[in-house]
This record gives structure tokens, sequence and C-alpha cells, in this order.
């Protein structure tokens, strides 16, 4: 289903504006956290989020369950970060932006499946109510 079949309600745009900005905000915070880091540290924290892109253009809500399971795993990582001696700004931003995200994108993904659901049942309710005629077969 093309993402211009997606509903516009005001829920569903604030839900896909909030999961959007909140992955910018923790990709961007993750980063700005790592500075001290070497490169490839850096790598292997940021490159997880980025696979997720595609499939958030296309509000695939699959691709979207997936990143609220990776968001657990930043959660953790965080919640470790944050009980440190040296726990800065950065790291309690981090989680404020992964809960954001984890939550905006739940409800979002569960929004986008909710909708294509009941447009299946609808395309289906109508097939069933107009059936092909038999002129329609002999062209």
């Amino acid at each position: 289903m093309a993402t211009s079949d997606m509903p516009t309600s005001t829920g569903f745009k604030v839900l896909k504006i909030l999961s959007w900005l909140s992955f910018f905000g923790l990709w961007i915070t993750l980063a700005l956290n790592g500075l001290k880091s070497p490169l490839v540290v850096q790598v292997i924290t940021l490159a997880p989020l980025l696979i997720f892109l595609p499939g958030m253009i296309k509000q695939r809500h699959k691709t979207l369950s997936m990143l609220c399971f990776v968001c657990l795993i930043y959660f953790t990582a965080v919640t470790v970060n944050l009980f440190e001696p040296d726990a800065g700004i950065l790291d309690a931003l981090e989680m404020v932006w992964v809960v954001i995200l984890f939550i905006a994108t739940m409800l979002f993904s569960r929004s986008i499946q909710k909708h294509r659901y009941q447009m299946a049942m609808l395309a289906q309710e109508n097939a069933a109510t107009n059936p092909p005629s038999e002129d329609s077969h002999n062209d």
C-alpha cells in the first residue's frame, strides 16, 4: 500500500511527526554523546538506527515494530549509562528520546496496521456486495 493511502487524521500526523522527530533527536544525541568515543564505537552505536530508515519512509508497520524492539536495546544501554557517576545531560536526553521514540513508533505502527486492516475489510466487503459482472469477462 502506498504512503498516499495513509489516513490524514491529526492523530496519525502527530504520531508520524513524533516518530521522525524522536528518531533524529536520538540519532543526533547519540552522535554528540559519542564524540569522545572511537569511530568504530560510533558506527556500532549509530548504524542500527539507519537500517530502519527505508521502512520508516515507506511507513511499513513491521519495520516500525522492529524499531521498537531495537529501542529497548538502546533503553537498556542508556539506563546503564544514567547510573554511572559521570552521567551527563546528554545521557538524560537520550533516555527522553528513546522513550518518546518507542511510544510514538509503537502507536504509529499500530495505527498504520489498523488502517490497512480496515481498508482490506472495506475492499472485501465491497467485493462481496458488488461481484464482477459476467459482461466484463467477455471483453
